[in-house]
């Protein structure tokens, strides 16, 4: 995948309910992650499809998450509320499994600056110079 083919950033971090730290546990972070970009997220129809990615140069450097989507929606709403259904049921079937107990999943979306033209039917229209 081109590291500069997309529009949003997921990153995804497991917090202690008691120390209210981020809990340094690479399987079980793992283990969400996958079960993430295995479940279907649909929104009218439309499939969001969130793929890992390993970044490259500068990029590397900082902690920007290693889930990326290129999202046809220009109202991010959309995909806030998807990732929070998609990542509370993961966190039910987790907890009923005995993984999640007094952690809870926590999450953040980045958006890079980009240059386009949003219309009212969320289509871009790239510039000519």
């Amino acid at each position: 995948m081109n590291q500069e083919n997309y529009s949003h950033i997921l990153n995804i971090k497991v917090l202690s309910k008691i120390s209210n730290t981020v809990i340094n546990d690479q399987h079980l972070l793992e283990k969400i992650k996958n079960l993430f970009v295995k479940k279907e997220k649909v929104f009218n129809g439309v499939k969001l499809i969130w793929r890992k990615i390993e970044w490259q140069g500068i990029n590397k450097h900082f902690d920007l998450g290693d889930l990326v989507i290129d999202s046809t929606f220009n109202v991010d709403r959309i995909l806030i509320q998807t990732v929070k259904c998609v990542l509370n049921d993961i966190y039910l079937e987790l907890h009923s499994e005995g993984l999640l107990k007094e952690q809870q999943i926590i999450f953040k979306i980045i958006k890079p600056l980009t240059k386009k033209i949003p219309l009212i039917d969320s289509v871009g229209v790239f510039e000519f110079e």
